[in-house]
């Protein structure tokens, strides 16, 4: 340990340029012992991120950009039912539908579900179309819609919410005979040009249907797409970008970096770093400051005629 007499006498000994450079040799060395003090108090500690909440939809292959039809089902063919690249909404491909009279069950496409999420939970659902038809265009059973199936365990029964803009319409819906189905009017929308359909599911389920009490339990089961003509041509459409999401809960993960020591490197340290760094930095300049002071008062006291006998040979 340097003493404060010794720094004194060899201030003296060498005069101020001396006793300057003494001072920075000094203080050199404590930078030096605080840098690894603040190396050796340098801890690892694990890093948390919080991951928000994702929007997540259960149809697969919702846009086709796959350019294929799985997992969807085309029971109409590529003859009439084409995944295209002529006219998308958005991305590369979509679906195009063409009007054509068939038989029972009318060449649809359609997406067997099967998700516990259910419609209370994942309230939205929406699709892209470009219809070229809107309105009242054909008899019984000519339609363009979409159909979203929807299953309750509860009572074992499945039953349809349909979204329709051209064909035949069934005033406040199909009441047959077990109410299977509803049918919503999407008359206005506009012709050849794409619109952008936005429905809350759960409202226009319980609207017709009333809430049953295990209204948390229902869930999409199957999503149907018809184009048919009878008695009338509802016209062609293509549809894009369907989804049925909802909200995935938002998680926290923890990361265990492993302690490591890097020594010539620019490098700013990675890892937080321990308050007790902090506090020997302040005492390492307040040691700086008092030997500033002493070296100070002694050549002061120098100049003013005190100068001691130099020293001709001192061992430290």
């Amino acid at each position: 340990m340097i003493s404060l007499e010794r720094i004194g006498f060899e201030c003296m000994s060498r005069g101020k340029f001396g006793t300057l450079f003494i001072v920075f040799v000094i203080l050199l060395s404590l930078l030096s012992m605080t840098s690894s003090n603040r190396e050796s108090l340098a801890v690892d500690k694990p890093l948390e991120v919080e991951v928000l909440s994702e929007e997540v939809n259960i149809i697969s292959n919702a846009g086709f950009e796959s350019g294929g039809f799985s997992p969807w089902v085309n029971q109409g063919g590529t003859t009439y039912n084409e995944i295209q690249s002529s006219r998308v909404y958005s991305g590369t491909y979509a679906l195009y539908m063409d009007s054509h009279v068939s038989g029972t069950p009318y060449e649809p496409v359609y997406q067997e579900i099967d998700t516990e999420i259910s419609i209370f939970e994942a309230q939205t659902f929406s699709f892209a179309v470009y219809p070229s038809k809107v309105g009242i265009t054909a008899g019984q059973a000519g339609v363009d819609q979409v159909c979203v199936g929807v299953y309750n365990p509860a009572s074992d029964t499945h039953k349809n919410v349909v979204y329709e803009w051209s064909g035949y319409t069934y005033p406040g819906g199909d009441k047959g005979v077990n109410i299977t189905q509803v049918l919503y009017l999407l008359f206005d929308l506009i012709p050849n040009v794409w619109n952008f359909v936005e429905r809350n599911l759960y409202n226009d389920y319980c609207a017709f249907y009333g809430a049953p009490e295990n209204y948390n339990e229902l869930v999409v089961n199957r999503i149907t797409l018809l184009s048919h003509n009878s008695n009338g041509d509802p016209g062609d459409f293509w549809i894009d970008d369907l989804s049925f999401s909802y909200l995935s809960e938002p998680t926290t993960t923890t990361s265990d970096p492993t302690t490591s020591t890097q020594t010539g490197t620019n490098t700013p340290p990675t890892t937080p770093q321990e308050p007790g760094s902090l506090v020997t930095i302040l005492i390492a300049a307040g040691s700086g400051a008092v030997i500033i002071i002493v070296v100070i008062v002694i050549l002061l006291s120098r100049e003013g005629g005190s100068a001691a006998a130099p020293v001709s040979e001192y061992n430290w």
